[in-house]
């Protein structure tokens, strides 16, 4: 089967890496909406990007919307049916969980090698190993659990807490986030409630080398995260606002471990200042400063707990 992946973006490649490595199918190239990514341009293993209107003229047997957002498969499905493009030749990848998992489980955004935030967790995992410290690891803001799958594999004798809505942002923490009124934020990508929506609980498990070690807790935290105590030796933060990066730093910090480090990610991302506003009120809260270090990633910054 000759196949066009609707979705030059990361679920594309993931779409891509699985057609070539898993299956006897053709990728014969992308579509996309997105000038810069269809002027002629050849997409990741040399496959074109065509604009939409394009299609027409290609000898394809099925178009693979790989977006992740509700309101753009919406849309793309409108536009397909505009170019005259039979519906039985659209396959939406989300609207069918079992391919979605086959897919998006074989594929991490994160290089292993050279990704610089992977290699300071490999480098700390093997410190807390040699340091004896105890407890727990646990990722609030799992996504797909691309990096959940680096923490499962590196401290692989321990219980990783995933905590997550697997739905988005929620509207209640959205809310707050856009009335502190941050320009940054409220015209950046992040000030949408789908931009996550296509986060999978599923597909996170399929991931992981040790599932018998995760314990996966969806919805709205801290809520989920009822009855879990410590220790906890390492914590990733990554819930970009405000609000549940504060629930996050409250309900953690006091249950880890002397020398535990928990990493707030996106803390230097400009678009994202609801995390350091979180921090600033944690500080306030407890009275002193946190023992802030940047982890080398350019993005998060390192909380070692004394």
């Amino acid at each position: 089967m000759k196949i066009l992946v609707f979705g030059a973006g990361a679920n594309g490649k993931a779409c891509q890496a699985y057609i070539e490595k898993f299956t006897q199918d053709e990728l014969i190239g992308f579509l996309d909406n997105d000038p810069h990514k269809t002027s002629g341009k050849r997409y990741g293993g040399g496959v074109f990007v065509y604009r939409p209107e394009e299609a027409e003229r290609l000898p394809y047997d099925q178009i693979l919307i790989s977006n992740g957002r509700p309101a753009q498969i919406a849309e793309i499905k409108r536009q397909l049916d505009e170019l005259r493009v039979p519906g039985e030749k659209v396959r939406v990848m989300l609207e069918d969980s079992d391919l979605a998992v086959k897919i998006l489980s074989h594929y991490n955004q994160y290089d292993e090698l050279s990704d610089s935030r992977v290699s300071w967790l490999r480098s700390f995992a093997n410190y807390a190993k040699e340091e004896k410290l105890s407890g727990s690891v646990a990722e609030c803001g799992v996504c797909m659990g691309e990096f959940s799958y680096f923490i499962n594999k590196y401290f692989s004798d321990r219980m990783l807490y995933l905590f997550d809505t697997f739905s988005g942002f929620d509207d209640r923490d959205l809310q707050i986030e856009c009335s502190q009124g941050h320009e940054e934020f409220l015209k950046s990508k992040y000030n949408d409630k789908e931009l996550f929506s296509a986060g999978n609980e599923r597909v996170t498990l399929s991931r992981m080398l040790h599932p018998e070690k995760c314990v996966l807790r969806k919805g709205y935290f801290p809520e989920t995260a009822a009855g879990i105590d410590g220790p906890f030796c390492f914590v990733n933060l990554d819930m970009d606002l405000y609000q549940p990066m504060l629930a996050g730093l409250r309900f953690f910090y006091e249950k880890m471990c002397p020398g535990g480090v928990i990493l707030l990610h996106d803390y230097f991302n400009l678009e994202l200042p609801g995390v350091r506003e979180a921090v600033k009120s944690f500080e306030k809260e407890i009275g002193h400063a946190l023992s802030k270090m940047p982890n080398g990633d350019g993005c998060s910054m390192a909380v070692v707990v004394p």
